[in-house]
């Protein structure tokens, strides 16, 4: 086993990229564990985050083999072939962590917006969805062609634009695509009737995206100190973990809320989790009607206990039979339409389940 060595810082990154990497796949699963769970399918944002870690587990791939080719280590020490897969390595890695954060950040919005009926809620959060496309878009773009070719990922050489400029910029646009999500969410968490210790115990859940600003903020900080020094294959390092950091963090808080404890929290507070499901399908706690429509918007009731058994109750009309004998005789009385309905009531009491009856 290697040693983390003050020279070295190899291993280091290594072994915390792979962790973290662990971490928020090991979220993607619970979550996908528990949507397979209650609802028996996935929805949409559940695929954007699949395709989140998919890119998450390409940029991992991409700081190993530079890692295996030196990074870590004082560039002097590297031959001019390892420093330049290091670059090459660097310049994929950073469109694929520009992609891994674009769709976590997008999936944990349209999670947000499914469980909200309010129009204007639907429209902010398709606001919040191009701009975090729009900052995708832009710096995919502009990082492909921060150096001249034949070498776009030269950025040792001299002819690239100012990376402490671009970056800045880069987790500028991060930051603030991050902050208008947190602000969006509390405001949903906010308008939720239900008692204060629980409303604070989603904000804290939702709340916890501050912690991948907190983790950027690191990143872009101690990136520009080491932009400074002439040793980027070593000095970048504590940048480097910082950045790992804030994309597991950002998996990790798309996924939480979405965790068994915390989607039963959100259905006892009567937020309208099963807006996504077919249409016309009758769930354990709510009916959802073609449109999407959930009676638990309406009434605002509690999560119904899985102990308490549902009452069940069929009501059928049938014509009355005595009448039957004046239906062909002349007497002034059957010229009057009459109808007579008789009401029979039957209740049937059955355990409380999440399959899916027909109506």
């Amino acid at each position: 086993m290697s040693r983390f060595t003050g020279d070295v810082h190899t291993s280091p990154i290594m072994v915390v990229s792979w962790f973290l990497l662990v971490v928020a796949m090991i979220a993607v699963f619970i979550r996908l564990g528990t949507k397979t769970w209650i609802f028996r399918k996935f929805h949409k944002d559940d695929y954007i985050i699949i395709a989140s870690a998919i890119f998450d587990i390409g940029q991992i791939v991409c700081l190993s083999i530079a890692g295996a080719n030196g990074y870590g280590r004082h560039i002097k020490t590297l031959s001019d072939e390892q420093v330049e897969i290091i670059q090459k390595c660097q310049y994929a890695q950073h469109e694929l962590i520009i992609m891994t954060m674009t769709l976590s950040k997008i999936s944990f919005i349209m999670f947000v917006r499914s469980i909200t009926a309010v129009p204007l809620d639907h429209m902010v959060a398709l606001g919040l969805i191009a701009a975090t496309w729009g900052w995708a878009i832009a710096f995919l773009i502009s990082g492909a062609l921060q150096c001249r070719a034949p070498e776009p990922w030269n950025y040792l050489g001299k002819n690239c634009f100012n990376q402490r400029i671009w970056n800045d910029f880069f987790s500028l646009g991060d930051i603030l695509t991050d902050v208008g999500i947190v602000i969006y969410t509390m405001i949903i968490i906010g308008r939720i009737h239900t008692k204060l210790s629980r409303r604070i115990g989603l904000a804290i859940v939702f709340g916890m995206r501050v912690l991948v600003i907190a983790a950027i903020t690191v990143h872009i900080t101690t990136l520009n100190k080491s932009l400074a020094a002439d040793d980027s294959t070593y000095e970048t390092w504590i940048a480097t973990i910082a950045s790992q950091i804030a994309i597991c963090l950002s998996n990790v808080t798309a996924c939480s809320p979405q965790f068994k404890p915390f989607l039963e929290s959100l259905q006892s507070s009567g937020m309208r989790l099963d807006t996504t499901m077919t249409a016309g399908t009758r769930t354990a706690d709510s009916y959802t009607g073609s449109k999407g429509f959930n009676l638990r918007s309406i009434t605002g009731r509690g999560r119904r206990n899985d102990n308490m058994p549902y009452v069940k109750t069929i009501v059928s009309a049938s014509p009355n039979s005595a009448l039957d004998w004046d239906i062909s005789s002349q007497h002034s009385q059957s010229r009057i339409i009459m109808e007579t309905r008789t009401v029979t009531v039957v209740e049937e009491r059955r355990r409380a389940h999440f399959a899916e009856d027909t109506v």
